[in-house]
Formats: C-alpha cells, sequence, structure tokens
C-alpha cells in the first residue's frame, strides 16, 4: 500500500511504499531510508480529516492495518529533533556533581583542611549517592524510553548540577558553616579546629550518616527488582514485589525521598531543603503517572498500594517539570 507523509503545516513529504503488514517500525525503516531520519527522531499520527490535523491519533507499535492505515492514507511526521540516549542522559547528571562536589570541598575551600565532621560525612554521603547513581545507570537500569530530545539535557542537568553540586556545596563547605551536631572545638569562636585536632560531633551526626547509607541500600535494591522484572530489549512490565513494594507503588522513589530527607536533617542547610523539595516534588509527579499505569495495565494491581507522600501527590498530575524516564 502506499501512504502519504506530510508535516503539520500540509507541506507534502513523500510517499511511501509498504507492506500490507506493515509495522510503524517498518514505516520508521522506511522513512529512514528515503529521507535520513533515524527512527527515534519521528513521531507518526494519522487524521482522518485533512482540515483538521490536531484531531490525528498517534500510531503505535503494531501493525499499521490494525491502526486504520490503508491505501493513500494520510501520515503526519514530526522530526522530534536530535536524540540522546536515556543512559547517557543519566551519566551526564551525575556526573556534575562528582565532579563539583570535590571542585568545592578539595579546590575552592579547601575544606579537606579543616573539614567539620558534618562536612566529612555529608561529602562522603553525596559521593556514594552519585558514584552508586553512576553504576545504576551503567549496570542496572532498562528503559522503555530509548532516547529524549537534546535540548532538553540542559533543563534536566540544572536540577543536579546547580541545585545539589553548587548550591549545597557552596553552603555546606564554607569555611563558616556550622553543622548542627559539629561541637565546638578549636580556638577561633568555635567555627575553625586546629590541624591537630580530630573533628568530633555528636553520634547523632554517625547515626544519621549510618540511616542514609540504609535508605540507599534499600533504594540500590529496589533498582535490583526492577531490573529483573523486565527482559533485555523489551518494554514489558510487571509488578514489583519486596523492599517497600508491597506498600508502596513506587518504593524506589520513596527510598530516595528519605535518603534526602536524611542528609537536609544532617547538615540543615537551606539549600539542601530546597533540593529535598525540588526533588520530592519531582519524584511525586513521576511517581503519579507510573502508579496510574500500573492500576491501569494491570487489572490485578494491589488497590491497597499508595502513593509515597500521598498527600502532596494530587496536585502535580497536570505539569511535569523533567521528561520522565521508564
Amino acid at each position: 500500500m502506499k501512504v502519504q507523509v506530510e508535516r503539520r503545516n500540509g507541506k507534502h513529504v513523500c510517499a511511501l511504499e509498504l507492506d500490507n503488514k506493515a509495522t510503524l517500525e517498518d514505516l520508521q525503516k522506511a522513512f529512514d531510508e528515503k529521507c535520513h531520519y533515524y527512527p527515534e527522531r519521528q513521531r507518526w499520527t494519522k487524521i482522518d480529516d485533512p482540515l483538521s490535523a490536531a484531531d490525528g491519533v498517534v500510531l503505535n507499535d503494531g501493525p499499521l492495518s490494525g491502526q486504520g492505515i490503508s491505501e493513500n492514507s494520510v501520515l503526519l511526521f514530526k522530526d522530534l529533533g536530535v536524540q540522546i540516549s536515556w543512559r547517557l542522559v543519566f551519566v551526564i547528571e551525575y556526573a556534575g556533581p562528582i565532579f563539583i562536589v570535590p571542585l568545592f570541598y578539595f579546590a575552592v575551600y579547601q575544606c579537606h583542611l579543616h573539614a567539620t565532621l558534618t562536612q566529612q560525612l555529608a561529602f562522603w554521603l553525596l559521593m556514594i549517592h552519585f558514584v552508586k547513581r553512576e553504576l545504576e545507570t551503567l549496570f542496572i537500569h532498562r528503559f522503555s524510553h530509548g532516547t529524549m530530545p537534546i535540548i532538553r539535557v540542559p533543563i534536566n542537568c540544572l536540577h543536579y548540577w546547580v541545585l545539589c553540586g553548587v548550591a549545597v556545596s557552596y553552603y555546606l563547605f564554607h569555611p563558616l558553616y556550622k553543622g548542627p551536631f559539629d561541637y565546638k572545638l578549636g580556638t577561633e569562636e568555635g567555627i575553625w579546629f586546629r590541624k591537630s585536632h580530630t573533628p568530633s560531633g555528636s553520634p547523632l551526626a554517625y547515626v544519621l550518616f549510618a540511616i542514609m547509607l540504609i535508605f540507599e541500600y534499600c533504594n540500590f535494591q529496589t533498582h535490583v527488582i526492577l531490573r529483573n522484572l523486565r527482559p533485555r530489549n523489551s518494554k514489558e512490565r510487571a509488578i514489583p514485589y519486596g523492599w517497600g513494594f508491597n506498600q508502596v507503588s513506587l518504593a524506589n522513589y520513596t527510598w530516595e525521598i528519605a535518603s534526602w530527607i536524611t542528609f537536609a536533617v544532617l547538615i540543615n542547610c537551606l539549600t539542601a531543603w530546597v533540593f529535598l523539595v525540588v526533588a520530592s516534588l519531582q519524584m511525586m509527579q513521576w511517581a503519579l503517572k507510573k502508579h496510574r499505569k500500573y492500576r491501569h495495565e494491570f487489572k490485578d494491581y494491589p488497590r491497597y498500594r499508595h502513593l509515597p507522600l500521598n498527600s502532596i501527590s494530587s496536585p502535580l498530575s497536570r505539569h511535569t517539570l523533567i521528561p520522565i524516564p521508564s
């Protein structure tokens, strides 16, 4: 069968000859061969009324004939722009703090020469968290959506590079910073420690350090569970169980939020609380959408499962700050 390809402005692009049993994948490959747009850049919409392109239906995976495509059907092509893999996006996002945090700690403030107990613990917690996320991205995560527009990368990086890497490090490692659990040792108004002194503080700081590590481990276990539910090179989904999933739909976000709450309590820095709020709101947006997908896709999905921080989820369904990774 022959289909006509147009842009939304009505400009004719080309005509494609397809097999009657062709799928969306076949359409994408044929268009790539003719017009040189790789499949990840393509979005296809079927329109019944050429005068009303806004009423089109986005084509899904599967046979085109089952979606109403026949001889001389008009298909709208949209170029999604240059794409970048979600895996590389996450690698770039998490690499920022891995370099920015040590930059402030060792170079900008030379905090390592006079670090308080809180500063030392917070530094290692940040490094452990983001190195863990990098390793998970490289070896654990499996994505149902392969790419995103490269133009959105700076927006995604803003969250971790600026709100966490720069904003938190600027205040946390500043020479005048005094943590809520630091003892006042040294001779200079209780702020600086003599080089001969070992930074000391309340045992509660070590307790919070251990608690955050536990939350990080729980978060890691949820990612392993999600990985094992999705075969390689597949978009299949299944109902997760264990490590918090029996109570919460998105336990991975629950442990992530718990980790950042613990971190904010440990350092008690305004920018850490701001980062916590922004990160929690974003994760709640993702959680709400995925929770609805679970309930729609699985008729036997446990109804008693709820969202993390369920009381703030309702107002978040209308807007999304950052594209949702799957």
